[in-house]
């Protein structure tokens, strides 16, 4: 049975899918979800800053980034995975980069997951630069170490600055995994 959220009652307009987070099976589950409250809160209220999603593979990262666009509709905000980004920069598309700069909200999905080249780490850089004090979410399997050395140590540094939020999964069981039923 999923715990209730508190801030989750005061809320009856929250997407259908932060609502069914389920966080009963982790306290690090728990905590994810109320930092993505809190980035959601925090963005309508206007304060841009970013939350960063770390950690393994299935414990509900991407889940809650989707949860929080939906939150905000829209075509100015963007949900894209980096490793999409990566592939229109390696057909020499480089328009993705100034939409995903210019959203409202933005929300990058999966860093550090495409093949890392020196033309993407450059990228997701600038990228960074360029959404300082904007509402942005990344997600990464990497922990905030991997995201220094595999993709960009001045990346990883603006996860922990300004007011920005980071949730680093170190003991979360991967969700399907851990509620499989034979």
């Amino acid at each position: 049975m999923k715990e209730k959220n508190p801030s989750m009652a005061q809320s009856d307009s929250m997407s259908e899918r932060l609502r069914s987070f389920d966080q009963s099976h982790h306290s690090e589950a728990a905590f994810a979800l109320q930092e993505a409250l809190s980035f959601v809160a925090d963005t309508r209220a206007g304060r841009g800053r970013w939350l960063s999603l770390l950690g393994s593979s299935g414990v509900g990262k991407t889940h809650l980034a989707r949860g929080i666009r939906e939150e905000f509709p829209g075509r100015r905000n963007k949900f894209i995975r980096w490793i999409t980004v990566c592939d229109y920069m390696r057909s020499g598309d480089f328009g993705v980069l100034d939409a995903m700069a210019e959203a409202h909200v933005l929300i990058c999905d999966d860093i550090g997951a495409a093949y890392e080249t020196d033309l993407s780490r450059a990228k997701i850089y600038e990228l960074a630069e360029r959404r300082i004090n904007k509402p942005t979410v990344f997600t990464s399997n990497l922990d905030l170490q991997g995201v220094a050395k595999e993709v960009d140590s001045r990346v990883a540094s603006r996860m922990v600055r300004d007011g920005s939020r980071l949730v680093q999964f170190r003991d979360c069981p991967d969700w399907a995994l851990a509620n499989y039923k034979k």
